[in-house]
């Protein structure tokens, strides 16, 4: 779980379908239609219900972490959004983020805090200091916001993702902390560390 100064950011719960569904009923093309899913799926609390326990399964390998946000003030109200931190690489310390926010609630500030709490959260919690992200060329607010956030362009990448029927062409992002740019050596996993120290 994540909180921020306006935020609740959490993992998935079963019992989150029919509002995670009803964000995306909500937003159809806004969102919906720049995930590699058929749109049908995501409308269908039924689906979430059924993706619940694979969802449960890859955050529990520590691979990936999937969240969805609230207000903080109001946690059984709509969920504003999705943010999901994938690609989670313990040893080389680096993973990717994504993000969207519901059309009604842009413009708020929300994703900007919703990713710095999470970036904070990958720092702090899962030692991660390096974060990828990417966006579609002609996502502005997304290219705006990674900008703001430090995030450094490295190119864009030809038809890297299948959405809304098409390949689209991507951005491609990273941001990378001091520390990491100061080491001289990579340090050993946790489990691979406390294993070399029993012995």
């Amino acid at each position: 779980m994540i909180l921020t100064d306006r935020l609740h950011i959490r993992p998935f719960q079963p019992t989150d379908g029919a509002r995670v569904a009803r964000l995306y009923q909500d937003n159809p093309h806004h969102l919906g239609d720049w995930l590699p899913l058929d749109n049908r799926l995501l409308l269908s609390d039924d689906f979430w219900q059924l993706a619940a326990p694979e969802l449960a399964k890859r955050q529990d390998n520590g691979k990936e972490m999937r969240f969805f946000i609230t207000w903080a003030h109001d946690l059984n109200g709509p969920i504003l959004g999705y943010l999901s931190l994938t690609r989670i690489d313990h040893q080389n310390r680096s993973c990717e983020i994504s993000f969207g926010i519901g059309q009604r609630f842009t413009r708020q500030g929300i994703a900007s805090e919703a990713v710095r709490g999470a970036m904070k959260y990958a720092s702090d919690t899962l030692g991660i200091d390096r974060i990828d992200a990417n966006h579609a060329v002609q996502n502005v607010a997304s290219c705006e916001l990674l900008s703001r956030l430090g995030y450094t362009r490295i190119g864009v990448a030809p038809a890297f993702r299948w959405v809304n029927g098409e390949w689209a062409d991507y951005v491609l992002r990273t941001w990378i902390s001091k520390d990491r740019r100061e080491d001289r050596e990579l340090p050993l996993p946790p489990e691979l560390a406390a294993f070399l120290n029993s012995r």
